[in-house]
C-alpha cells in the first residue's frame, strides 16, 4: 500500500527532496494511526524469535507498509497482487486478482524494516477480539484452498487481508488515514496529476514510485 497524502503534498506543494517528502509524509500516517507498536528493526532472526502465531507484521516499505501474518519458522501469509504492473491512473479503483500465499519473511523484507504490530490500540477502539488460534488456522487453511481471491486497493489490499487473520474483520489504518485528508474523486485527480508529472519526465522510476504510492495510500 503507498500514501495518497504522499501524492497530495507533492502537487500541492514544493517537492523538496522525495526521500524526505516520502518519510515525512510516512510520519504523518503513523502519527494519525497513533498505533503504540515497537520501534521497526531489521528484519532477521531476532524479530523471528520475538514472533507468535498470528502476530501481523508490518514491513516499512518505501513510501508505504507492507503488511503480513506470522505463521511459525520463517514463514508468513500475505495477499500479494501479481497484476501490480498493470496498475494505471483509470483502473487504480478498480479490482485486481490476488494471491494468498505463504513467503519466507526475510526475503519478502528484504532489506526493508519490519515490526510487529498486532493494532492493539487500534483494535480497542473499534472494540475488535483477536480470534483464537483455532480460528485463524482454519481461516488460513480457507484462504490458501482458494488461492486466488481479488485485491483492491481501497476496498481490500494486503492489510485488509492481515486484520482479517487477526481479528475476522479486515480494515486499513493507512487508508481510513487518507480518506480523512481527501475525498476519493480528489485522489483520482491527484493521482492523475502525478503520471502527468512522471509521463512528462519520462521516468521509468519516478512511475514505479507512482504505482508503489497507489498502492498504500488508496488501499
Amino acid at each position: 500500500m503507498n500514501y495518497l497524502i504522499l501524492l497530495v503534498l507533492c502537487v500541492t506543494s514544493g517537492v523538496h527532496s522525495k526521500t524526505d517528502e516520502i518519510d515525512d509524509v510516512q510520519r504523518l500516517i503513523l502519527d494519525s494511526i497513533n498505533e503504540t507498536a515497537p520501534d521497526f528493526q531489521p528484519c532477521n532472526e531476532d524479530l523471528l524469535r520475538q514472533a507468535t502465531f498470528a502476530d501481523m507484521i508490518e514491513i516499512k516499505r518505501h513510501g508505504y507498509f507492507h503488511w503480513c501474518v506470522f505463521v511459525h519458522g520463517e514463514t508468513v501469509i500475505q495477499l500479494n497482487n501479481p497484476e501490480f504492473d498493470r496498475l494505471t491512473v483509470e483502473n487504480a479503483f478498480d479490482n485486481f486478482t490476488g494471491h494468498v500465499e505463504l513467503r519466507n519473511l526475510m526475503r519478502l523484507a528484504g532489506n526493508d524494516f519490519c515490526r510487529i504490530n498486532n493494532k492493539i490500540s487500534e483494535s480497542k477502539r473499534r472494540e475488535l477480539l483477536v480470534l483464537s488460534e483455532s480460528d485463524t488456522r482454519k481461516l488460513m487453511k480457507e484462504e490458501l484452498n482458494h488461492r486466488v481471491t481479488f485485491y483492491n486497493l481501497v476496498n481490500y489490499n494486503c492489510e485488509h487481508f492481515a486484520t482479517k487473520m487477526k481479528f475476522g474483520v479486515p480494515f486499513s489504518s493507512q487508508i481510513e488515514a487518507v480518506k480523512q485528508i481527501t475525498q476519493k474523486e480528489d485522489l483520482k485527480e491527484t493521482v492523475a496529476q502525478m503520471f502527468e508529472v512522471a509521463a512528462s519526465q519520462n521516468s521509468a522510476t519516478t512511475s514505479s514510485s507512482l504505482k508503489l504510492l497507489l498502492s498504500s495510500v488508496i488501499g
